[in-house]
């Protein structure tokens, strides 16, 4: 007995100084505490004043991948791959390795009418079933009226079964284009004002921040004068919270993906149903 005793009171001590630390974790962790996601990089300089945004627009008159004949917001008639056709404008009975086979796309849109303007994706791919060869470019020369032009080289001998892919109608594109220069956050971020009160008790709350005016938002401007990079907060709503509580902030994808989608309509969205879908007419020598 006399030997187990100092092992007994060992354990009990040891036992005693986990439980105080395990009391004193929780009452630690009971606090408010920075989630590991945050980051505490603070601007070197902050002017931190309510701003009111400005609405901003685009004029789509000028931009060539918006024909005269569609609005941007009724009636959009995209590029069919069902009525758009390709042509063989240079065809032979047969051609060498290395040739060049020049083919033309004429762009229809889904009510079967030639298009009048470009920017169209679209893609053509040379294959080979007995050797399973195969190749493919990207159309690069645009005619700007509809019309596309693609320079493809013969690399193998052989049967060759030429397929043209529409790979995005223009009018997605313009979508995306829009996106881009309209709501250029697409990665969101979610800022938190923390303050302490006199009673103890933290108060905080999460907020959308951007590098751009949040339109329909009071905000905070966090912009560094000296690296001119705009950064934007909607300004708390508590009135026990100020700009001046701005503590932290963190990468929201999710909240990333809601935003960017409130911009897309629903008859936008059915655009993107079109996307990479081969052209139904068969591939024809020019007449």
């Amino acid at each position: 007995m006399s030997c187990q005793l100092p092992t007994l009171s060992l354990l009990r001590i040891v036992l005693l100084v986990f439980i105080s630390m395990v009391i004193v974790f929780i009452e630690i962790s009971s606090k408010w505490l920075p989630h590991r996601n945050f980051k505490h990089d603070h601007p070197t300089y902050k002017k931190m004043v309510f701003t009111k945004p400005n609405e901003t627009s685009l004029n789509w008159s000028n931009d060539p991948f918006t024909c005269l004949s569609q609005s941007i917001s009724k009636n959009i008639a995209p590029t069919s791959n069902v009525f758009s056709t390709a042509e063989v404008i240079n065809a032979k009975a047969s051609h060498k390795v290395n040739d060049t086979l020049q083919i033309r796309i004429t762009a229809r849109d889904v009510n079967n009418v030639i298009k009048t303007c470009g920017g169209d994706y679209f893609r053509v791919k040379l294959y080979t079933a007995e050797t399973q060869s195969s190749w493919s470019i990207d159309v690069t020369n645009d005619l700007g009226n509809g019309s596309y032009i693609a320079d493809v080289t013969l690399r193998w001998p052989g049967k060759v079964a030429v397929i043209v892919t529409l790979v995005h109608p223009s009018e997605a594109l313009r979508v995306l284009r829009r996106i881009r220069d309209l709501e250029p956050g697409r990665t969101v971020f979610k800022g938190r004002y923390l303050r302490t009160l006199d009673s103890g008790m933290d108060i905080s709350e999460d907020v959308m921040c951007l590098p751009k005016v949040i339109r329909n938002h009071s905000l905070c401007n966090f912009t560094d004068e000296r690296l001119g990079y705009p950064w934007f907060c909607v300004a708390p709503s508590k009135k026990s919270l100020s700009c001046d509580d701005w503590k932290l902030y963190v990468n929201d994808p999710k909240l990333g993906e809601k935003y960017t989608m409130r911009a897309v309509s629903k008859e936008e969205l059915n655009i993107f149903k079109i996307h990479k879908l081969p052209i139904k007419h068969p591939l024809l020598p020019s007449t």
